[in-house]
């Protein structure tokens, strides 16, 4: 079964390899050849495709001359002689003889004399005079007779009018008619008086007062008021022809030469010194190139995003990336930059959008080492670790920072800022009211807490942070104060300044 199928298959791919080949190829002799790379010379397969046969094989007829089935190079001669290359300017062939000219002429086969004979339609016929010339198989005299379409007449110094001879002082000929009376001129078919009568593409019309006018097609006309071009009539006479139209030399070129001896941009004049010219349109400059139909400077601009002198393109327009950068389509003057959107930024010594590539923190566009300077909004100030006021860095040991300035610390008073100018002239109320006095012998210490009395004739109230008077007999101890008593009294003083301070 699969011996059977492989032969199937065997004879499946001969037959499409047999047909395919009768389809390409044509017969010669007893093989075939394929036309377009070979041709067939009697029946011998020959190649290339497309040069004529000489004898069984093919040869250059650029080159070679063939003679009697064998190729010769043309510089022995350019015709044959039966067997033999000649040059028929230097030779004549008659009867597979060669003979040098101009001594020999072959008339059908036949050696003749030139100075003595002439050969007439194939025949030999006798040359009586030098001036004799042949009229079918005759000679004749010209000043004593007329041919005319192989026809003698008499006398010599007749015209003919197709194969008849007339007077040209008494008729004339129109159209192969000899018409009456002589002197007349055709116009067309029609014979007209030149003295009376003028032709226009064979109307005859009479002649104007003015005399006679040039013919534009069917109609005369004015070469002062017009122009006219190949039978088209147009006004103005500052133009000259091109075929039918007119064109202005100074501006234009017709079939892409101008007359003034300007460059041709397709049918526009223009100079190559001071314009370039780019898909039939102008501008003005030397030297640019061409990006499609429009002209540009390759020094400033790109064409569809190339630069042909070897520049960088950024949004068409050309740039050398040692001296600027290209950022979304804007040139930036710089060269080796990275961009942040649209800015330009060098990434060793900038951010761009609070990111560092050095990964370093970023104060406003400026990445720095957060172990050695401390950011304010944007402002660095060493050492790390300072405190910021407002935009300004300080030290936090020494200063503080008072509505927006910086202070020594001795302008405070319990961590907070006091403006001493505010203090003078200033009368302190009091501070809580009067504690009662304790019914014993014993005297409370001032407290600290208290500001010194301004030397004028205020009196403080008792303080009221005093413990209240016990009603018995008993001298008691001092109060004992807790730590955290002591921190609340601290901060409920501390407000208690504040407020007394700034009023």
């Amino acid at each position: 079964m699969k011996g059977y199928i492989a032969c199937l298959c065997v004879l499946f791919t001969n037959l499409i390899l047999v047909r395919g080949v009768r389809l390409n190829h044509k017969k010669c002799g007893n093989g075939f050849f394929n036309p377009d790379h070979e041709t067939c010379c009697d029946g011998i397969i020959s190649s290339p495709a497309g040069w004529p046969c000489c004898g069984l094989a093919t040869y250059n007829a650029a080159l070679q001359v063939c003679c009697d089935n064998t190729p010769y190079p043309k510089s022995a001669g350019t015709a044959c002689c039966k067997n033999k290359p000649y040059d028929p300017l230097t030779e004549t062939c008659c009867v597979d003889t060669l003979y040098p000219k101009p001594d020999a002429i072959c008339c059908d086969k036949k050696l003749i004399n030139p100075e003595t004979e002439l050969c007439c339609n194939k025949k030999i016929a006798d040359r009586p005079t030098p001036y004799h010339k042949c009229c079918d198989i005759e000679t004749y005299h010209p000043l004593l007779e007329t041919c005319c379409e192989d026809t003698l007449h008499a006398p010599g110094d007749l015209s003919c009018c197709k194969n008849e001879a007339y007077d040209p002082r008494e008729h004339s000929c129109c159209n192969g008619v000899i018409i009456s009376p002589g002197g007349l001129k055709c116009c067309g078919p029609i014979p007209y008086d030149p003295n009376l009568q003028s032709c226009c593409y064979g109307i005859v019309r009479k002649k104007s007062a003015e005399g006679g006018k040039p013919c534009c097609g069917a109609t005369d006309y004015n070469p002062d008021t017009h122009t006219c071009c190949k039978g088209i009539l147009h006004t103005g006479t500052n133009s000259s022809c091109c075929g039918q139209k007119t064109y202005d030399p100074k501006s234009d070129c017709c079939e892409g030469k101008n007359i003034n001896g300007l460059d041709c941009c397709i049918d526009k004049a223009y100079s190559k010194t001071t314009q370039t010219c780019c898909g039939g349109n102008v501008f003005e400059g030397p030297n640019l190139h061409c990006c499609v139909k429009k002209a540009y400077d390759p020094t400033k601009e790109c064409c569809n995003g190339v630069n042909k002198i070897g520049l960088m393109c950024c949004n068409n327009k050309a740039y050398s990336n040692l001296e600027s950068s290209c950022c979304k389509g804007i040139v930036h003057e710089g060269p080796n930059l990275s961009c942040c959107g649209q800015i330009p930024y060098n990434p060793k010594i900038e951010c761009c959008k609070n990111k560092s590539a050095s990964g370093l923190p970023c104060c406003g566009d400026k990445p720095y080492n957060a172990t050695l300077q401390t950011c304010c909004h944007g402002n660095l100030s060493s050492p790390a670790g300072n405190g910021c006021c407002g935009k300004e860095g300080y030290n936090i040991k020494e200063s503080l920072c008072c509505h927006g300035q910086v202070v020594p610390k001795q302008a405070h008073v319990f961590g907070i800022c006091i403006d001493k100018t505010k203090l003078q002239g200033m009368t302190p109320k009091p501070i809580g009211p009067t504690p009662k006095p304790i019914a014993t012998g014993f005297t409370p210490k001032p407290n600290i807490f208290l500001p010194k009395p301004v030397a004028s004739a205020f009196t403080p109230k008792p303080n009221i942070f005093m413990p209240k008077p016990v009603a018995t007999a008993f001298t008691p101890k001092a109060p004992v104060v807790k730590p955290m008593n002591v921190l609340r009294i601290f901060l409920r003083t501390c407000r208690v300044l504040n407020q007394w301070i700034y009023m």
